[in-house]
């Protein structure tokens, strides 16, 4: 998340989904987190749009360091606000990100660890996390925009980053 502060900034940080082993953002994938909004009102709007077009995927393994908190109840959100989704329910599997895993008590592991699926042992899912690093230099800028610059600033950066990664996955 690119945290920006929040005292009489418009948003918080920024919410985003990525592939797990490429790290390219998913279109569709990125949303602002407003100041004093719900806990997962915006992560399932931004869910929403990243899962679009994914259908043809025979799994989606969905890795979120808060995934044993927001998986329970994650049906019924869709089913409530984005019912076209719920189709995919079954070819979902939700996990934690390894170095997360740590941070969580043993029964989340049975259920949410990289380790215990079939064909996903090779990934840590921190591809996501190990963006931020250069993503978070954003903050400083992007903090004192209004939104719609701040909307192009953040888009053009994160095309750009996918870009370069597709760019350098071919050499």
């Amino acid at each position: 998340m690119l945290f920006q502060g929040n005292v009489g900034y418009h948003s918080s940080s920024v919410y985003s989904w990525s592939c797990l082993c490429h790290s390219l953002y998913r279109l569709g994938g990125m949303v602002d987190l407003q100041v004093g909004e719900g806990v997962f009102s915006n992560v399932n709007y931004t869910f929403a749009g990243a899962i679009a077009g994914a259908e043809a995927l025979p799994v989606i393994y969905l890795s979120y360091d808060l995934a044993c908190m927001w998986s329970p109840k994650w049906k019924e959100r869709m089913k409530l606000h984005f019912p076209h989704l719920v189709l995919l329910w079954d070819h979902i599997m939700f996990v934690m990100p390894k170095m997360h895993e740590y941070a969580h008590c043993k029964q989340c592991h049975y259920h949410f660890s990289l380790l215990f699926k079939l064909g996903a042992a090779g990934v840590d899912g921190e591809g996501v996390e190990r963006t931020w690093v250069e993503h978070n230099q954003l903050g400083g800028s992007t903090k004192e925009m209004n939104p719609g610059h701040c909307l192009d600033c953040l888009e053009v950066h994160f095309v750009n980053w996918n870009w370069k990664k597709q760019r350098d996955m071919s050499e």
